[in-house]
Order: structure tokens, then C-alpha cells, then sequence
């Protein structure tokens, strides 16, 4: 999510957005969802539909950047804070004291 923030920081200063950005964003929601499939597999259920709209939100915003959508950045802002919510609430269910996100 950092390189998401560092990503977006730039777009707002005019530069492109790789869209390897949001290659890493699925891949780190696959590995998420692999690593609770290990130690915590009965929070999993409760995570995989959360990351599965996350998926989907990355590809659009993907799509919004590749097209330069009007609202792109604001877009990127909202996917950045579902992650973050998805982390901190990954955190509290592990019973994590929370990291910080931004």
C-alpha cells in the first residue's frame, strides 16, 4: 500500500502511474489470503469477498489511469483507504495491535 500512496503522490504532481503498481496490489491480496489459508483459516471466509472487491477496484482504477480519467485521483484515494482498512481490520482479527498504513 505505500507504493500504492508513493504511486498516487506522484500522479498528483503530473507523473504516470506504472501499472505494475496494481500487479503488486493483487499479488500482496493473494499472499494474504494464502497466509490465512495457513495459520488463520477461519478468518479467511470473511476476507476472501473483501479482497475479491478490492481486485475488482484495482482493476478499475487501473482502467481509470490507463484512460485518464477525470477522477482518477480521487478514485486512488478511495482504493487506498479500502486497503488500509482491510489491513488494520486483518490486524485486529489476528489480534495485531494495528501497524501504520499510509
Amino acid at each position: 500500500m505505500t507504493l500504492l500512496t508513493e504511486a498516487h503522490r506522484q500522479s498528483c504532481h503530473g507523473e504516470a502511474i506504472v501499472p505494475a503498481v496494481y500487479e503488486l496490489v493483487d499479488v500482496a491480496l493473494d499472499r494474504t489470503l494464502e497466509l490465512l489459508s495457513a495459520h488463520a483459516p477461519d478468518l479467511r471466509p470473511a476476507f476472501v469477498i473483501r479482497a475479491d472487491a478490492l481486485r475488482r477496484e484495482t482493476e478499475h482504477q487501473r482502467i481509470m489511469d490507463e484512460t485518464q480519467a477525470h477522477d482518477r485521483d480521487d478514485s486512488r484515494l478511495k482504493l487506498i483507504q479500502h486497503l488500509g482498512r482491510f489491513a488494520f481490520d486483518l490486524d485486529s482479527a489476528l489480534g495485531r495491535p494495528p501497524r501504520c498504513h499510509a
